[in-house]
């Protein structure tokens, strides 16, 4: 009895576990229309709680921060820098096996810089609007819109956010070569193992056609905390023992 009475323990303390603050093990991704991608890792500090089977998952802040340059091709921009560092995020929807996808925000803080030859500042644009307190109220990972105009007035851009979703993510922009739009897509998933969330920006311009991006964020979610394999093999291994007792000490015929 006393047995038995060990292995249940073992067995309930890993639900817990289980449920609780895990690491983030994952990365945040943009794709660009015209092909560039920057990748971002989630780093140490980063928490992922919840699961799927129970219909929504919470991701603490600053799981993914960093930045990025790349080297344009068209001149006088000479680089460009992304910068991010995304904010709580909070991902709910039905459970797995229901068809139903995943939903939620994760705001991006940070901003899309280009400089010019000698490092000459050309264009900041923010992803995200916040007010004084820090608050944000638009931007990527919670839809909405974010505009921006330069100081000079020469410039402004306009860009249109959507939610994520570990379903399909839309973009609609002006054909060039015949009249209409065309449609670009980028699908999310959600396995008991992974999640894939996407989120789609269009971006237009007082100066240039409408340009279109996505950003995806992507979890490993097999890896769970050291103690959870530790415990659940405690109640598996006192189970069999007291198995093992039971059939050895019973009566034979």
């Amino acid at each position: 009895m006393r047995l038995h009475v060990v292995a249940l323990l073992a067995c309930i303390a890993s639900g817990p576990a289980a449920a609780g603050p895990m690491p983030a093990v994952g990365e945040l991704t943009f794709i660009t229309g015209g092909g560039d991608t920057a990748v971002f890792e989630s780093g140490p500090s980063g928490t992922i709680s919840g699961s799927l089977s129970g219909g929504g998952l919470s991701v603490s802040g600053g799981t993914f921060a960093g930045m990025v340059t790349f080297v344009p091709d068209a001149p006088p921009a000479s680089r460009y820098f992304v910068t991010v560092a995304n904010g709580p995020g909070l991902f709910t929807g039905a459970p797995l096996g229901t068809g139903s996808p995943l939903r939620g925000t994760m705001p991006v803080a940070g901003q899309a810089r280009i400089t010019g030859f000698g490092g000459s500042l050309l264009l900041a644009v923010p992803f995200s609007r916040m007010t004084p307190s820090g608050a944000v109220t638009a931007g990527l990972g919670v839809g909405g819109t974010v505009t921006w105009t330069a100081s000079s007035g020469a410039v402004t851009l306009r860009a249109e956010y959507g939610p994520w979703t570990s379903g399909t993510a839309t973009v609609m922009i002006p054909n060039l070569n015949e009249t209409g739009t065309r449609t670009f897509s980028a699908m999310g998933f959600a396995t008991p193992q992974s999640l894939q969330l996407v989120t789609p920006a269009r971006v237009t311009s007082s100066l240039a056609t409408p340009s279109y991006a996505f950003a995806t964020v992507s979890y490993d979610l097999g890896v769970p905390e050291p103690a959870v394999p530790l415990l659940l093999a405690t109640g598996s291994g006192v189970l069999a023992g007291a198995a093992f007792r039971r059939r050895r000490h019973a009566p034979r015929e």
